[in-house]
């Protein structure tokens, strides 16, 4: 496929078959390390290639050494450091494994939500804190490859 880039009339070629150019990517750069995660990919619709591979709306990868934890919601992509959780999607959330204490979090902010008790640590609970979330940026699949190359996106774990 050619793209005009709409400003030089330059044309760029697009050989993938695995993203479109204007996939909606989430890019993740830590310490010189940078991959993309196509919303799609991490949403699991049914046409992406990693959607067997995850749980339908949420990934984990490291980037730069940090665990990172992807979830894609209604109000688009967001990427927070993971503190080492297995996440699954729930209704209102995603929720963290049952050895992190078993807290809902919401995709969106990263605040536990069905635990406020444990966020403060009240009743002798185990915290559950809030995610940090992490530098990240939405941009279109043509843009990040340009930036980053044609390896520098998450395709599901199985790609």
């Amino acid at each position: 496929m050619t793209d005009s880039d709409g400003a030089t009339g330059e044309t760029r070629e697009w050989d993938r078959e695995d993203l479109d150019p204007k996939d909606v990517v989430l890019g993740v750069e830590i310490a010189g390390d940078a991959l993309g995660f196509p919303r799609r990919v991490v949403a699991g619709d049914d046409e992406s290639p990693g959607a067997a591979g995850h749980e339908r709306g949420v990934v984990t990868a490291t980037v730069g050494g940090v665990d990172v934890v992807v979830f894609a919601t209604e109000d688009g992509i967001h990427a927070f450091e993971n503190p080492g959780y297995e996440w699954r999607d729930a209704p209102g959330g995603f929720r963290a494994s049952a050895d992190s204490g078993g807290a809902l979090f919401d995709g969106v902010t990263g605040e536990p939500v069905d635990a406020p008790a444990a966020h403060t640590g009240e009743s002798g609970s185990v915290a559950a804190e809030p995610l940090a979330r992490l530098p990240s940026r939405r941009l279109f699949a043509f843009a990040w490859q340009d930036d980053h190359g044609p390896d520098a996106f998450y395709l599901g774990a199985d790609a």
